[in-house]
């Protein structure tokens, strides 16, 4: 059996997001985070540490990911 880990991407990028984020990449993989405002993205990213992509609005991200 292969040790294959979930593919993850966030949802918004608010208050709780980072903490999600943390939690859940603990068992799957986050690969983007979305959210409108390009300033949360970025704080998302530098709180959390990850390198994910960011996406300003759902659509692109189910398309691409």
């Amino acid at each position: 059996m292969t040790d294959t880990r979930l593919r993850f991407a966030l949802l918004g990028a608010g208050d709780f997001g980072p903490q999600f984020a943390r939690i859940i990449s603990e068992v799957a993989e986050v690969v983007a985070v979305c959210d409108p405002d390009r300033h949360r993205r970025q704080q998302f990213c530098d709180e959390t540490g990850l390198d994910v992509t960011g996406y300003n609005h759902h659509e692109p991200l189910i398309a691409e990911e």
